[in-house]
């Protein structure tokens, strides 16, 4: 502060002596008081998750103004590393500033699998695929002999079940994934099909017996049209006939397990007369001659004058 001509900038009572023309004295007296500036903080520096919410709060201060449109104390979402900083004033109308940087954080990545999904228990070791981040851990119900750094599992001294494998990550911004795993004795292929079925039938679908699994499927010699892969039956493709469909069930380590089953195909019957008849008013009916196709006996409907019947022929 200026005063009587000078620079002053310590607390203290400043006077000057002015001399007048008629000799007469007079004394100017000014007294400065310099308060210090508030000790603005801006906290401690933060991270945050992509996507998470963090709050500003300033301190030491009366009232606080932050940069980048951040309110003291209200929460907002980050979208970049920053670096923030509030404007603090005390009562005195006095200011300083302070710094806190924000850091945004990307996700772990918890991405991971074995080679397969089952497995026997004499069989080979699974596989561990870890794409993801590196350096988590892994856990599972008790029963399985796994490893929680490596992600190991051992089949010989596990038991034998369906298991949850998680992988955590331990990282700034962790995350966590989840894999199921089955183990078990040789697989059981025991499977069937409903019944015997006419070439116009949907077509069938094999289905498992108890604890049976779907493996692939092979068909015995004639014209049968059959997915390998899923067991289905196309009926309008194949041949009317009796069949034996193996499904073959292989789990690492374990023998090839096989079940057999039959899927029957009927040929579609077809009825025709054997010809026109014409006969005399009055006269009885006579016998009418059908030519049937396909495998007896078959049930027959007809009509005569518009009466309905049936019958069973064999």
């Amino acid at each position: 502060l200026l005063i009587h001509g000078n620079l002053e900038t310590t607390d203290g009572i400043y006077n000057a002596t002015y001399t007048a023309a008629s000799g007469c004295d007079s004394i100017s007296s000014v007294t400065l008081v310099v308060n210090p500036l508030p000790l603005v903080a801006a906290g401690s520096n933060i991270d945050v998750c992509d996507g998470q919410n963090t709050t500003l709060f300033g301190s030491g201060a009366n009232s606080y103004s932050w940069d980048f449109g951040v309110n003291d104390g209200v929460a907002f979402i980050p979208t970049n590393t920053q670096i923030y900083t509030v404007t603090g004033t005390d009562l005195n109308g006095c200011i300083n500033t302070a710094q806190v940087t924000v850091s945004v954080n990307s996700w772990d990545d918890a991405t991971f699998s074995y080679d397969d999904t089952l497995y026997c228990i004499g069989g080979s070791d699974p596989v561990l695929q870890l794409t993801g981040t590196t350096g988590g851990s892994f856990s599972s119900a008790t029963g399985i002999d796994l490893d929680p750094v490596s992600g190991t599992i051992v089949l010989n001294t596990s038991t034998i079940g369906s298991y949850t494998i998680t992988y955590t990550t331990n990282g700034i911004c962790p995350v966590s994934n989840d894999t199921l795993l089955t183990i078990t004795n040789a697989p059981n292929a025991d499977f069937a099909y409903n019944s015997t079925y006419c070439p116009n039938d949907p077509n069938p679908i094999p289905m498992t017996i108890g604890s049976g699994i779907l493996g692939s499927f092979s068909g015995s010699s004639g014209t049968l049209f059959l997915n390998s892969l899923t067991g289905e039956v196309d009926l309008s493709l194949s041949t009317p006939g009796i069949y034996t469909v193996t499904n073959s069930v292989a789990i690492g380590g374990c023998p090839i397990s096989t079940f057999d089953a039959t899927v029957e195909i009927h040929e579609l019957p077809t009825g025709l007369f054997q010809s026109d008849t014409t006969i005399c008013a009055g006269a009885s009916i006579p016998d009418i001659g059908l030519i049937l196709t396909g495998s007896g006996p078959w049930t027959v409907d007809y009509t005569i004058d518009g009466v309905p019947n049936s019958a069973t022929l064999s």
